[in-house]
Parts: C-alpha cells; sequence; structure tokens
C-alpha cells in the first residue's frame, strides 16, 4: 500500500466524465480531427485528441459541452466554459483558456498544453518611413566637421584668391587674358565650393601654384565624403528600422492595425487599461466613428504581406498561412510585440474536483509520450526561418527618396521666384505649350471553336493484327451474333487489345442468370485494366450493361460489375459505381498474391527486408521496399517475394535479373528502384531499351548521385596576386619591372588558360575522358573503392568522389567537422539519376499500383521511410571560425616570381662579367 492513492485509482472504470469546449465556429463541430479548416478554433482542435487520450487513459466514458466562448464575468456571473466549469456541470474544459487573475479564484489550472501567444506581428519597414536617410548617412560630429572643413577650405580660397589678384593688379593686360581666373568674391567661391561637393566643375580656378594645391584638396576632400555619403544612402536604402521595439513605438509609428476576430481579442482589447494599450485600441483599432478592425486570419495575414500592417493574431496559426503566402525573403523582416498580458493558455478544472490529481497524472503522460507534441506540430507552425534575405530585392519607393524630393521642390519653387522677378523687371511674358493628346485604339481578338469529327470505321476480321489507329481513340463495338466473331476476339485477345487504353462494347446474346459470362467470352483475358461493357438484350426494347473482369488469366472466377442499362426511350442510365475510374473501384484482390522482384545481395536483407542495422547494404532496396510495402495493404493482397542480385541488363538478346523477372511473366511488380538508361548506358529521360520490356510507374524519391569535393581554395583556380588590379594596373605600375611584369603576365595567362572551366554543358567527351583519365588511368588500378573509404579521402586530400549522396552524407556527419562542412561542392556526373519502380511490361495491374504507389507518396509514407535511411547535404554552422593555414598552393606565383628573379640576377651578373673582362681586355 506504498503507492498513492490516486495512483492505484487510475481506472474509472467507465465513469462518465463531462468535458466542456468552446467553439466560435458552428462547422468547426463536424471537423474537430479531419484538418478541415484547422486555421478556426485551433486551440480546441489540438486539444481535441489531448482530451480523448487523456480519457482512454483513465478508462472513463466522455460527454462533449460545446460553448461559443472561454468565459468572462458579466454582471457578477460567469458565462462560457467557466460558467460550466464554476456551476459544477463539467469536471474539465477541453479548450485551454487564458491564466487570469479572475478566474484563478473560481476553477483550478492544471497543465499548459499547447504554447502559443497572441502577439501583433509585423514586416519591419523601411528605414526611411521612420527617418531622415539623407541626414542619417553621417553622424552630428561628421556632420560638423564637414561644415567646418568646407567653411575653411572656403576662408584659404578666398585669402589665396585675394593674394593672387593683389599680386597682379597693376597689370591690366595679365586680367584681361585670364578671364578664368576666379575672382576674390564670396559668392564666386560659395558657388566653386557648391559644386565641388556636388562632383561638378568650375569654369573658374586659382591659376597659381598655391592655389592649385588648395583646389587639389578641395576637390579630394569633398570627393571622398561624397563617395562614403553615396555609399551609406546605398546601404541604407537596404536596411529596415529596428525603432519599433515596444507597444509605445507601434503605437506612434505609421503602420496601420488589424485584430484577429476572435471572442478573447475583443474582449481583451475592449477592456484594455494600461494607457499604451487603451490609446491603441481607441486609436488603432476602433478609432471613433469608425468600424473595429476585426477582421480574419486570412484577410490580416495578406494585409501584412503588403507591408505598414500590424496584425495581431495568434502566432502558430498564423504563421501557416505566413508560409502560404509570403515569399522566402519577405519571411526576413518579421517582428513581434506582445500585447495580451497572458501567459500561455492552461487547461482547467472544476474547482475541487476529485480528479484533479489523476488529470494531472494523465496529462504529464501524455506529454512525456510525445502525443501532445505531435498534435502541437500538426496544426501549430513556428516562426519562420530567414534564409532567403539576399535575394529579397528592395525597390526604392517615394518614401525613401522623400527629402530629396523636397529639397528639389524647394529649389523650383526657389527658381521660378526668382523667375518671376525677372520676368517683372525685363517685362516679359510667360509662353505656354500647348499639350496634344494621344488617342489609344483598342484591339480585338476573335475565337473560334472547332469540334473534333467523329469517323465510325468497319474493320475486317484481321483487324487487331493490323490495327494502326490511336489506342486513346478507339472504340471497338462487336456483336456476339456475328459469324465468326469468336475468332475475331480470340486474336483480339492473344493481341492483348482487351488492355488499356481500348475500349469495348460487346453485344451479347440475351441475359443467361445460369452463369456470370456468356460462353463465347469465357476463354478472353479480360482483366483488371479492361474496359470491356457487355450488353444483353432485356426484353424487346432494353438491354442490360455490365462489365466483367478477373484478376488473373488462370483465375476462372469471373468478377461482374453494374453498367447501366438502356432503354429506347430513356437512352442510357448509368451506375454511379461506373462514375469513379476502373483502377480505383478495382483495388480489392481479395488476397490475391502478388510477386514483387527484388535486388539484394545481403542474405540479412532477404530474411528481414525492414532491419536497418546495416543501412549501408542493399540501401536502395530498403528505401523502395518500404515505399512499396503500403500498397499490399491498400490493394488487400499479399506480399511475395522474389529475390535476384542484380537488377538486369541487356546481354546475348536477353534480360537476366530482376528485368527477367518482370519480362518473363514470374514478377507483377519491382521493389527496388531502377535507374532510367538507354543502350550506351547513360542516365537519360528518354528510355530505349528497358521501357520497351517494364513500364514505370512513380519516382518515390530521387536518388541522387553526384561528385562531392571540398570547394577549394580560391588560390588552386586564380591567381590572387593579379585578382586585386586589372592587367592595365600593373602595365602602369612602371617600366622598371616591365621584363619582370611581362613573365609574370605570360605565367599567369598560361595558368589561367590551364584551370580555366569550360562554360558549356559537359558532352560524352567529357565523361569518357574523366574515365580514362582520373578514374582509371591506363596502367594503373581503376579508383573504385568504398564509400567510407572515399569519405576519408574527400576530407583529407583534395579529392573528388563520386557517391549516392544521400548515404555519402550520413559518413560526411559522422567523420567531418562542422567547419569542413561548409566547403563541399556537387557537380553531376549523371544527367538525371531518378529511379523507377517498376512493373512487368502490360500489367493489368499497372494503373493500381501507380495510384497506390502515388497514394503512398502523398501521405509522405515513402518520404518518411527515405528521410530515416538518407541524408540531406548538411548545413555550413561555422564557416568563420574555420582556419586555413597557408600553404604552397598560395604563394606558388610570389615563388615563381622569385626565382625568375634569381635567374634574372644571375644573368645579369654574367653579362657584367662578361663586359667587364671585355673591357679590361680591351685596355690591356
Amino acid at each position: 500500500m506504498t503507492v498513492p492513492p490516486t495512483l492505484r485509482r487510475l481506472n474509472l472504470d467507465g465513469l462518465q466524465i463531462s468535458i466542456c469546449c468552446v467553439l466560435t465556429n458552428k462547422d468547426s463541430i463536424d471537423h474537430l480531427t479531419d484538418g478541415i479548416n484547422d486555421h478556426i478554433d485551433t486551440i480546441t482542435k489540438v486539444n481535441f485528441p489531448t482530451t480523448n487520450h487523456l480519457l482512454d487513459f483513465l478508462n472513463a466514458s466522455r460527454k462533449y459541452i460545446f460553448t461559443e466562448t472561454w468565459g468572462y464575468r458579466v454582471n457578477g456571473s460567469w458565462n462560457g466554459m467557466t460558467g460550466f466549469l464554476i456551476r459544477e456541470e463539467v469536471e474539465i474544459g477541453g479548450s485551454p483558456m487564458f491564466f487570469t487573475s479572475e478566474r484563478i479564484s473560481v476553477v483550478d489550472y492544471i497543465a499548459s498544453p499547447t504554447p502559443t501567444r497572441s502577439k501583433f506581428v509585423f514586416q519591419q519597414p523601411k528605414l526611411s518611413y521612420e527617418n531622415n536617410l539623407f541626414l542619417l548617412s553621417f553622424r552630428t560630429s561628421v556632420w560638423y566637421s564637414s561644415v567646418a572643413l568646407i567653411i575653411l577650405l572656403l576662408l584659404a580660397i578666398m585669402l589665396v584668391g585675394m593674394w593672387e589678384w593683389k599680386k597682379n593688379k597693376y597689370n591690366g593686360e595679365w586680367e584681361n587674358d585670364n578671364s578664368g581666373l576666379l575672382r576674390p568674391n564670396l559668392l564666386d567661391v560659395m558657388i566653386l565650393i557648391f559644386g565641388a561637393v556636388c562632383q561638378q566643375g568650375s569654369p573658374t580656378e586659382l591659376k597659381g601654384s598655391l592655389g592649385r594645391v588648395v583646389m587639389l584638396l578641395l576637390f579630394i576632400a569633398l570627393m571622398f565624403l561624397y563617395t562614403s555619403y553615396s555609399a551609406n544612402i546605398v546601404a541604407l536604402l537596404q536596411s529596415s528600422s529596428s525603432k519599433i521595439r515596444s507597444l509605445e513605438d507601434l503605437l506612434h509609428s505609421r503602420l496601420k492595425f488589424g485584430v484577429h476576430d476572435t471572442v478573447f481579442n475583443k474582449y481583451y482589447f475592449s477592456t484594455a487599461t494600461e494607457p499604451v494599450r487603451k490609446a491603441i485600441y481607441e486609436k488603432k483599432v476602433a478609432p471613433p466613428g469608425t468600424t473595429p478592425r476585426f477582421i480574419t486570419m486570412e484577410e490580416g495575414v495578406l494585409k501584412m504581406r503588403k507591408g505598414l500592417f500590424a496584425f495581431h493574431m495568434e502566432t502558430g496559426v498564423g504563421y501557416k498561412f505566413v508560409g502560404k503566402y509570403f515569399k522566402e525573403g519577405e519571411k526576413c523582416g518579421l517582428q513581434e510585440i506582445q500585447y495580451l498580458q497572458v501567459i500561455d493558455p492552461w487547461l482547467a478544472v472544476r474547482k475541487n474536483t476529485p480528479y484533479k490529481e489523476m488529470f494531472k497524472i494523465g496529462l504529464k503522460r501524455i506529454q512525456e509520450h510525445g502525443l501532445q507534441s505531435r498534435e502541437n506540430r500538426l496544426l501549430y507552425e513556428k516562426r519562420p526561418k530567414c534564409s532567403g534575405r539576399e535575394s529579397n530585392f528592395v525597390s526604392v519607393s517615394m518614401v525613401d527618396c522623400y527629402p530629396a524630393l523636397l529639397i528639389l521642390s524647394y529649389g523650383c519653387l526657389l527658381s521660378l521666384l526668382l523667375l518671376f522677378l525677372e520676368l517683372l523687371v525685363q517685362r516679359r511674358r510667360t509662353v505656354y505649350r500647348k499639350l496634344s493628346c494621344i488617342k489609344q485604339i483598342k484591339l480585338m481578338n476573335v475565337l473560334m471553336n472547332l469540334d473534333n469529327p467523329k469517323t465510325i470505321h468497319f474493320v475486317p476480321k484481321k483487324w487487331a493484327t493490323m490495327e494502326t489507329m490511336l489506342p486513346e481513340h478507339v472504340m471497338v463495338v462487336t456483336d456476339l451474333n456475328c459469324p465468326e466473331i469468336g475468332d475475331f476476339l480470340k486474336v483480339a485477345s492473344s493481341m492483348k487489345k482487351f488492355a488499356l487504353p481500348y475500349r469495348w462494347l460487346i453485344i451479347g446474346k440475351p441475359i443467361n442468370k445460369s452463369s456470370a459470362v456468356s460462353t463465347d467470352i469465357e476463354s478472353l483475358n479480360l482483366l483488371t485494366d479492361s474496359n470491356v461493357v457487355i450488353a444483353q438484350l432485356n426484353g424487346d426494347d432494353s438491354f442490360v450493361l455490365k462489365m466483367v473482369y478477373k484478376m488473373r488469366i488462370n483465375n476462372s472466377e469471373w468478377i461482374t460489375e453494374e453498367f447501366g442499362i438502356w432503354t429506347r426511350l430513356d437512352g442510357l442510365k448509368k451506375n454511379k459505381l461506373a462514375e469513379t475510374s476502373i483502377s480505383t473501384r478495382r483495388k480489392n484482390f481479395n488476397g490475391e498474391p502478388i510477386k514483387t522482384a527484388m535486388v539484394i545481395l545481403d542474405n540479412k536483407t532477404r530474411s528481414d527486408p525492414y532491419d536497418l542495422t546495416d543501412i549501408f547494404a542493399d540501401t536502395v532496396t530498403k528505401s523502395s521496399f518500404r515505399s512499396t510495402d503500403p500498397i499490399y495493404g491498400y490493394l488487400n493482397a499479399t506480399k511475395s517475394l522474389i529475390f535476384s542480385e542484380t537488377w538486369g541488363y541487356y546481354k546475348n538478346g536477353s534480360y537476366g535479373g530482376m528485368i527477367a523477372e518482370l519480362t518473363v511473366g514470374e514478377a507483377e511488380l519491382a521493389g527496388s528502384k531502377t535507374f532510367l538508361h538507354n543502350d550506351q548506358g547513360t542516365v537519360l529521360i528518354a528510355t530505349q531499351d528497358r521501357m520497351e520490356v517494364v513500364d514505370y510507374l512513380s519516382c518515390p524519391m530521387p536518388i541522387s548521385i553526384k561528385f562531392v569535393f571540398k570547394e577549394p581554395p580560391l588560390s588552386y583556380q586564380n591567381n590572387l596576386f593579379l585578382l586585386p588590379f586589372k592587367t592595365s594596373v600593373w602595365y602602369c605600375m612602371g617600366a622598371f619591372v616591365l621584363i619582370l611584369m611581362l613573365i609574370l603576365y605570360i605565367n599567369a595567362l598560361w595558368e589561367q588558360r590551364k584551370l580555366q572551366k569550360s562554360e558549356s554543358i559537359a558532352t560524352e567527351p567529357i565523361r569518357k575522358a574523366i574515365y580514362q583519365n582520373k578514374i582509371a588511368p591506363e596502367g594503373r588500378k581503376p579508383r573504385f573503392m568504398s564509400i567510407e573509404e572515399g569519405v576519408k579521402k574527400l576530407q583529407n586530400e583534395p579529392f573528388a568522389f563520386n557517391m549516392h549522396k544521400g548515404i555519402g552524407y550520413r559518413l560526411v556527419e559522422r567523420y567531418f567537422h562542422e567547419h569542413e562542412k561548409c566547403g563541399l561542392q556537387e557537380i553531376a556526373y549523371l544527367d538525371d539519376t531518378k529511379t523507377y519502380i517498376t512493373c512487368r511490361k502490360q500489367s493489368p495491374y499497372k494503373e493500381i499500383f501507380k495510384i497506390g504507389l502515388f497514394r503512398i507518396k502523398e501521405h509522405g509514407l515513402s518520404d518518411r521511410e527515405d528521410r530515416l535511411i538518407y541524408t540531406r547535404k548538411p548545413t555550413c554552422h561555422s564557416r568563420g571560425g574555420s582556419f586555413g593555414s597557408v600553404n604552397m598552393v598560395d604563394f606558388h606565383p610570389v615563388v615563381v616570381m622569385y626565382l625568375y628573379g634569381i635567374l634574372l640576377s644571375f644573368l645579369l651578373l654574367s653579362i657584367e662579367r662578361l663586359v667587364y673582362r671585355r673591357i679590361n681586355m680591351h685596355r690591356a
């Protein structure tokens, strides 16, 4: 009896527990578990399975009561779910509600199953919406320093100009010959300074040496200021404002507001008493004289995407619409601000309920086993990650250049004022130009709809062997009362004319109730893919239409489907069953075996294909088997496996391996993915050999096989010492290094041509050269190795390894350090490596297999199995933290230049010694 009573009494033995749930939409009661409109009443839908799990855990029956609100105090009493709990009409609230000081005295809170908050979410506005970009480029101290520098230069130019004019004032001819000389006039100097600030020249300048030095300093200083200012403007245009960080900032911003139309939002916004929150409601959400801005979730998210709009929503639900409508670059600027002064919602029970501790234990168990987390992930979305900021293009709007336009407008007004004064002085009249309008002509297009003609052909007895028409457009009508019709049908059956896409209408004999089908068609191969309608006479003026088929050729049991009835007066009345496709309604195999061919090399895999202990053995087959295994349940068929050691290749006029199992008819389905290829062995989408013997159904997971290598340093592909400057800059560095420059330039060109990548698409000779020169050079052992050995070489040396990425990257995660994962590059050697699950040629179950495999793919079963086995390319998390040591390759050009210099010095030394000896010989 050491176990606590609560744990001993968890079995309620079917006792009925009443639960109250909040549904604000009447349609939600029909969609609590099917995922339809999951953005409506999400908090209830995500916790509905939780309460069911809880009562199952306690072995209790349940009674649900639904209400429209969580419950608020109105005129001294509580309504909604809180009212049901207070009146003890229910034991537990199935919809979590906010933890408030008013409710804590009347109900007990036991658990917070769903972490969700309601917040204002908005896109960060451009910086220009909150600041003047043309003043923000420099700090205040920089502006003061720039103005002081300009004033200092203005004074210097004035003094130098006065000195130059004073020096030459007695020479009258000098003044006339130098009209471009800057006069020591304040207005002229100010215009010169203003032009220099705007990077404009001037027709007047100082001519003396001192004046030219001052002018040079003026233009250089202002050029750097102008360049820095322009660069800052460009950077600030791409920036977003970070000023909106609180509710007060949000209140005084230029953003428009909207609130999700829910019961609790209306209550908490309208009853807010805190000054800022109250002002937000009265000024932004519900201004006097306007309709309160409570809108739907979808409408609010769409307005938020356009910008300058703050939308108050439940973030877990709202981010689903953000992921649906927002582009990747638009998700980067999302900002959140909390409005409601509440914590995450909690499940509540009535006060002093005897089941409180039992509910707590049950909910803790549910959370520990991950059931609640699963429901939360299904219906709630986390804040989207920013993954495309660099690709987001920010266009310049009128707001960005508003200050510049304002200055331009003031300048225009000032110029107009000056023009008006000039016109008054000179008494001239303004001339107005007349504008002409250009009329637009609209064009109309006339569309004509043409009906395709339909033709009836009478065919001979040997039609099945000589038919040339497209089968999609053929419907064969036969009459069993015609002579020699039996031979005609047998030939058509042997030529597989009863399979899709042919359609048949067989007018049979009167209804024979003793057998399902007539003896005339007993021997025909009408399988599941046949579209054959048999019309049997029923009286004088009506026919009964049926469709018959059997599951296998050697299966004598016929299956009949009612197609409809035809009468002379009413025409054809089709059965509802006939309106669905054949492949959809004939999917019940009634336990018939389906033989599946699989390529397995490891005996352990044959005994248990589900075993993932050795994930590197028969990887493709294990993945395909897991993807195709649910199809047996979908078709209600029995699994039968056939094992082969190879996929099958065309040799000596026949196929082997898995393809042989499909071609001889032993197997209907392939359990291992098959490459599409042509006769030359290159992987292509268009096929020539295997497509003639098997049909490709679906591609559950494209297998990507590429060369994977560590991205080499820039020095392996380029000369780092030539990249900083253009060739013309190197030429201008001086004539004294001309010879050395020429040698280095020739060497750089040679390396550039040697290492230059081809811009054209790789062709077959290149792939052949890769194999002959890099993989299997003549006289050497071909470099085929295990995937583990290749990955280790990839880590430790400049090495490109062609591997299955899904398995190779699993080993990369095992052996590589984090910073080593950042430099991985991929180049595809095979153009297309999609693998397909196949079935035997002209299998009657082809369409059924296709639908089943697509259902498996749509429900994510194959994707789950592939993610379980295969690994994607690892993400780079610490590129900046990797340390790359400098090696000989990095400063190879310097070493070459140094060696050339040594050789040149020895050459010059030899020439000097020869010249010296020759001079001495002449002297002697």
